[in-house]
């Protein structure tokens, strides 16, 4: 790869994993996605990027032909891309199914769960330089760990070294714990290399684990119910670090991103109710470890949902942000404030920058940002690739 190259974003979602690639020197060339929203937010983020598009990637709907036709070339450095699995809890398959994972195995089909194929068949025929798919951990064991072993399969029958990574976002300077999968193949035999890490959950300089309170505390204090999706800092907080001889925390800084003006900072409304729960909740506590007393106050069965109600730690980084933020909230709640994450706070934890802004609804965007790939993650990840071509 030269400078360091083109690439094509498949299942691209609001644009992460691109967000990390770009900033590390890649030029993407097209972003396919079947969400609507997601595009949306995508070509507002990419504006560069001339072929944002609305696909299905289902069999036969959208092929590697079509898109060259719409891109008019065929030389691809790099495919990437977070092909959906959500299929692999359910039971039993049907044939053709086993066919793609094998006889024997308890997971029924779903159609998600071949999107790893269709991954595939894009990278056969641009036969880029390297790829990169991001996927969950827990692949793999699900299905004796047979997802993986058929995408290192096909990786390797179309000539390239195939690397499987797990890894941890807050070691990269992330504030959430947040372990994800990347399978990524290279042409060049044992040039790829593990990304380093840069944070520690033992030290005490700057190379620490960055926490929420890192990452969120310099907005706008809110309660719930309140807040806009346009709105100014607050100046008051930036001076009440400084009265208080404390530094704004570095992250904080960079993500701001020299942004005047602050967008997606507004709080969802919780009843009374989960108001009053919130408030038993110490900073880094979940519901499953309050008083018996007290639990019996939760609306919900202590087996089944036991940990509920969630308040975030303030000096480590966050649990995982998932798409589930976008239900409710009552696992997000902000460390000190008596509500649950803003979208902007939940996009801070996942390493977009104030200035990467979200289209749809709400629930939209608490699910886009959810299930992104943390941009500062594919960077890291982005950097290694370039140093291996």
């Amino acid at each position: 790869m030269t400078d360091p190259g083109t690439m094509i974003d498949l299942f691209c979602g609001a644009g992460g994993m691109s967000a990390g690639f770009s900033e590390a020197g890649f030029s993407v060339v097209a972003a396919v996605d079947s969400d609507k929203d997601c595009i949306l937010t995508f070509r507002q983020n990419h504006p560069d990027v001339q072929h944002a598009m609305v696909r299905s990637l289902e069999r036969g709907q959208f092929t590697p032909q079509k898109l060259q036709q719409c891109i008019g070339r065929d030389d691809i450095d790099l495919v990437i891309g977070g092909p959906p699995c959500q299929g692999f809890s359910k039971a039993s398959m049907n044939p053709e199914a086993k066919a793609n994972f094998g006889p024997g195995s308890k997971n029924r089909y779903d159609r998600r769960n071949s999107y790893y194929r269709r991954f595939f068949h894009f990278v056969r025929h641009f036969k880029p330089s390297a790829f990169v798919m991001e996927n969950v951990p827990t692949l793999l064991k699900k299905t004796n760990g047979l997802y993986v072993k058929k995408a290192r399969s096909l990786g390797r029958s179309m000539g390239f070294e195939v690397s499987v990574l797990k890894l941890n976002a807050a070691d990269f300077g992330i504030p959430q714990t947040r372990r994800r999968l990347f399978i990524v193949g290279t042409r060049n035999p044992g040039c790829f290399e593990l990304p380093e890490k840069s944070h520690f959950p033992d030290r005490d300089d700057q190379s620490r684990y960055r926490s929420v309170g890192d990452a969120i505390m310099d907005l706008p204090v809110l309660k719930a119910g309140s807040g806009s999706h346009t709105m100014e800092y607050d100046e008051k907080v930036i001076r009440k670090f400084e009265r208080d001889k404390r530094f704004l925390h570095k992250y904080a800084r960079w993500a701001r991103d020299g942004e005047d003006t602050l967008r997606h900072h507004i709080s969802r409304y919780h009843s009374e109710r989960d108001l009053g729960i919130f408030k038993m909740l110490k900073p880094g506590v979940s519901s499953a470890q309050l008083p018996a007393e007290q639990q019996e106050l939760i609306p919900y069965s202590m087996t089944s949902f036991k940990d509920k109600y969630r308040r975030q730690p303030m000096v480590a980084p966050s649990t995982t942000v998932t798409a589930h933020i976008a239900k409710d909230g009552l696992y997000y709640i902000h460390p000190v404030q008596n509500r649950s994450f803003t979208p902007r706070e939940a996009a801070r934890l996942q390493s977009f920058r104030d200035s990467y802004t979200f289209s749809g609804c709400r629930t939209s965007v608490y699910r886009q940002i959810g299930n992104a790939v943390p941009p500062l993650l594919a960077k890291a990840i982005a950097e290694k690739v370039i140093a291996c071509n």
